[in-house]
């Protein structure tokens, strides 16, 4: 297999292993969503800017709604435990 295909599976083994933040919680912060998918904040920013995921900021503090992120690992092909 090419390098870019395993590092794909690889992302997509660790979002599943870290999606139990997802569960019984309405936000996660952006901190975990970054952590969680792998994205960089740059990435991150830019799905927010093109509506794929939205931003909720309460005291400095970015939070994003579980059930869009979920929406969004799903789309992108990974897997919610």
């Amino acid at each position: 297999m090419g390098k870019k295909i395993l590092n794909k599976i690889n992302r997509m083994n660790a979002s599943a292993l870290n999606s139990t933040i997802l569960v019984d919680r309405n936000f996660i912060s952006f901190a975990e969503l970054k952590e969680l998918t792998n994205h960089s904040k740059n990435t991150i920013y830019k799905l927010c800017n093109e509506g794929t995921l939205t931003r909720i900021k309460a005291k400095g503090v970015a939070y994003f709604r579980t059930d869009e992120v979920k929406s969004y690992l799903i789309g992108i092909g990974g897997s919610i435990a």
